[in-house]
């Protein structure tokens, strides 16, 4: 039986606007429906005067599974803004269009809530974020050794960018997950909090104090 639910949940909360990935069934793995309604999501939220901060987090016990593979190709040509001949020659599709989407069209601080397991794309979506808060248990996995794949959705220049580029190197091919813990605090998270806790407070923090944003959101 199909989810009735959209596959992302937007909400509104004071000025931030709360995006959450919602395929807990599936460890809210990226379906192409999901990929590109984070694209749009985030352009939306972009342009809103009413939004500050934006913060991405995902349903249940999972922040993003990495891409789903085996999400139906037919139902992602339909949830593509393109025509079918743009697809076609679209080689970057929604995974490459999250580093644009967040770094680069829009000019608001973006904060990743990891509040749980965050492998592969769902990775690079945390690492796009401008400020990543995890939780205390959240683990982490470049997954691209066990698809035999080289990183994408930019994690190749974000991941090296905020740790340096050997511990990256050494990272990505990394065949097991471990916890945001043993990384270092600019990889997976600026700030550690416990399950229980919420990554939506401190956006709303974020949002209520204006010398922080502008320095958020300043070259």
């Amino acid at each position: 039986m199909a989810n009735a639910e959209p596959v992302l949940l937007e909400e509104s909360r004071g000025f931030v606007r709360i995006l959450r990935l919602n395929r807990p069934e599936r460890k809210n793995a990226l379906s192409d429906e999901l990929g590109w309604a984070i694209v749009a999501a985030v352009a939306r939220a972009a342009a809103d005067d009413s939004v500050r901060v934006i913060a991405i987090t995902g349903s249940g016990d999972a922040f993003c599974s990495g891409a789903d593979l085996a999400r139906d190709r037919a139902a992602g040509a339909a949830a593509a803004p393109h025509s079918a001949q743009d697809q076609q020659l679209d080689d970057i599709s929604w995974i490459g269009r999250f580093l644009l989407a967040i770094r680069f069209d829009c000019d608001k601080p973006v904060v990743a809530g990891i509040n749980g397991v965050a492998v592969g794309a769902g990775l690079a979506l945390a690492m796009c974020a401008d400020l990543r808060i995890a939780a205390d248990s959240a683990n982490v996995h470049p997954g691209y050794i066990r698809a035999g794949t080289s990183p994408d959705g930019g994690l190749s220049w974000t991941l090296p960018t905020l740790i340096g580029h050997e511990p990256a190197m050494r990272f990505l091919p990394w065949p097991r997950s471990i916890s945001t813990k043993v990384l270092s605090p600019g990889c997976s998270c600026g700030v550690s909090v416990p399950r229980t806790s919420s990554s939506v407070a401190k956006a709303v923090t974020i949002s209520d104090t204006g010398a922080v944003t502008c320095w958020l959101v300043s070259p």
